[in-house]
């Protein structure tokens, strides 16, 4: 029986709007243990492997509905509670209990903008989880994404 995750603590937001500081600020405490994927501590590969998520650009070859393999898409498609089965809410919790706490009682916490808009399908993995959405106004947004194009 896979070990059930508690209160897992969900950053979301847009690109660009602090949610990697502010995932490296609470990283820091004792009681939390925070995902290493890449990139900046998102876990694509375990919520596109175990979770049979859908990513920009990424796509899904564990799921028949959202192609196979690098999608194309420049933005997220929306899932919900519909896309949760039994088996992708066993494989995201043992995943997590096994490569991301190392069989530790710690809580989880996790930077992924790419769940922004999979608040239910993330729900219905983890009917707990706590999620803090940052919000940055759009000018310092488009800003920094230009500066880093240059």
């Amino acid at each position: 029986m896979n070990k059930n995750i508690k209160k897992p603590i969900f950053i979301v937001g847009c690109g660009r709007s602090g949610t990697t500081l502010f995932f490296n600020l609470l990283s820091e405490h004792p009681e939390l243990c925070r995902t290493m994927g890449y990139p900046d501590g998102e876990d694509h590969d375990g919520w596109v492997e175990h979770g049979k998520c859908v990513m920009a650009g990424i796509g899904n070859v564990n799921n028949s509905n959202y192609g196979n393999g690098i999608n194309g898409f420049h933005y997220c498609l929306h899932m919900d509670e519909q896309d949760v089965s039994d088996e992708v809410i066993d494989a995201m919790h043992k995943h997590y209990w096994e490569n991301v706490l190392h069989k530790k009682e710690e809580r989880i916490i996790t930077k992924q903008p790419h769940l922004s808009n999979k608040l239910k399908y993330v729900l219905g993995i983890f009917p707990d989880a706590k999620f803090i959405h940052i919000v940055r106004d759009c000018q310092p947004v488009v800003a920094s994404w230009v500066f880093i194009d240059e």
